[in-house]
């Protein structure tokens, strides 16, 4: 029976060492940093999106790279982490965001967005603008220590880019992410805080302690 995925690193490969059958891991084939872990493609509309049981003792830090499309103006992503099928909740979400635009007139500018004590963390706080597929939101970051293995927090720093209403302005952000308690978290969901999230894909790497 095909595999038809990227096998798991205890996968284990039959081979020949001088004559001799032995068993290899697929964690030491390829010699890669990075082990996709979860991924999800759609350009169907979805409320949100659900990401359970991915985060573990094997990785320390996961890299998380996508792409939304909303389906309603002026519009930020949101960030819950997971924990045994249930939200993290309370208010222990701390964000910190700094974002340079540039408008049609080439007309430059910066501000600074931030709150503490939310329920979420937030990606793109200036607001997402929407115009069918044309205008989204992309965002590259790592995320610290969410299953808390070392520390007893989670930590987070990226980027992202998007386009915001009002003379069709380009943002390209550096946002920061931390938690006020332990999240001890496995998964995440993501979503629009407005409307719902028209196209995406969204990949999660856990990145390799060796």
């Amino acid at each position: 029976t095909a595999l038809a995925e990227a096998p798991a690193d205890t996968d284990e490969f039959l081979i020949s060492d001088g004559g001799t059958l032995k068993r290899l891991d697929a964690q030491y084939v390829g010699g890669g940093a990075m082990v996709l872990v979860a991924n999800s493609s759609s350009t169907s509309t979805v409320a949100d999106k659900t990401f359970d049981g991915i985060f573990s003792s094997t990785y320390d830090h996961y890299r998380i790279v996508g792409t939304m499309c909303p389906t309603s103006d002026d519009t930020h992503v949101q960030i819950i982490l997971r924990a045994s099928g249930s939200n993290v909740g309370g208010t222990p979400y701390d964000f910190t965001s700094l974002n340079g635009n540039t408008n049609s007139s080439d007309t430059e500018a910066q501000q600074y967005e931030g709150d503490q004590g939310l329920n979420h963390f937030k990606i793109g706080a200036a607001g997402v603008n929407l115009d069918g597929d044309s205008d989204a939101i992309t965002f590259d970051f790592i995320l610290s220590d969410p299953n808390t293995n070392i520390l007893s927090r989670c930590y987070a720093t990226g980027t992202s880019a998007f386009r915001n209403g009002g003379s069709s302005k380009l943002y390209a952000e550096m946002f920061a992410f931390g938690m006020s308690s332990n999240p001890n978290a496995d998964g995440f969901n993501i979503y629009f805080s407005s409307g719902s999230i028209a196209e995406h894909s969204i990949q999660v790497y856990g990145l390799k302690k060796s």
